[in-house]
């Protein structure tokens, strides 16, 4: 560490000095504090490096709420990365059941129409649009899902149906009956068939 400078106070770090390291960055061990509320961060306690800027983990989920969460958090002083995970919204049956009313009556509501839905769930105006959101887009699928199934239905319908025809027609000329020779001993014209065969 010898010739370095310390990423706080840029003053030179000796070779006996005790530091910190996060990534690129080495620190005093006194100066390697949160920047928001000035406490020294201990060996292992989470923290992040915001903006160029160390915060302990409290103050860092202060300062990113409500916006989008950084991949600069760190787990511990080695500067291993953490990625935040999504937090998913649980909802109640009777939400549910508010929610499922609502969307048969109009499946794209306005904004005071959400606004109005979103009191009488008890929850926020931006999850109950997010849900709103969601329903249309697993309507459209199975809605496109099923119109797909009933085109097949519908081809398979028509080729047996042709199929049908087919083997109908086949059966039809191939065991058709052959006409048969009239029989002279048992028909009524071979007399006069005789006859006018003995008359020529």
């Amino acid at each position: 560490n010898f010739g370095a400078r310390c990423a706080k106070c840029c003053r030179s770090i000796g070779a006996a000095d005790w530091v910190r390291r996060a990534r690129d960055r080495v620190y005093h061990l006194a100066c390697f504090a949160c920047d928001a509320c000035k406490r020294q961060l201990s060996t292992g306690e989470e923290f992040a490096l915001h903006d160029s800027r160390v915060l302990c983990k409290q103050h860092y989920l202060e300062s990113i709420e409500g916006g989008a969460t950084s991949n600069d958090e760190n787990t511990d002083g080695e500067g291993s990365q953490r990625k935040s995970k999504r937090v998913r919204t649980t909802f109640t049956d009777e939400q549910l059941q508010v929610l499922q009313a609502n969307f048969q009556i109009d499946s794209n509501p306005d904004s005071q129409d959400l606004e109005r839905i979103a009191q009488l769930t008890g929850l926020s105006k931006r999850v109950t649009q997010v849900w709103f959101q969601n329903s249309r887009a697993r309507q459209k699928k199975h809605l496109s899902s099923k119109k797909h199934q009933q085109g097949v239905d519908r081809a398979l319908q028509d080729m047996n149906g042709s199929l049908a025809r087919t083997i109908d027609l086949h059966f039809m000329y191939s065991f058709r009956p052959h006409s048969v020779e009239p029989d002279d001993s048992s028909s009524p014209e071979t007399p006069i068939m005789t006859m006018m065969h003995g008359e020529v």
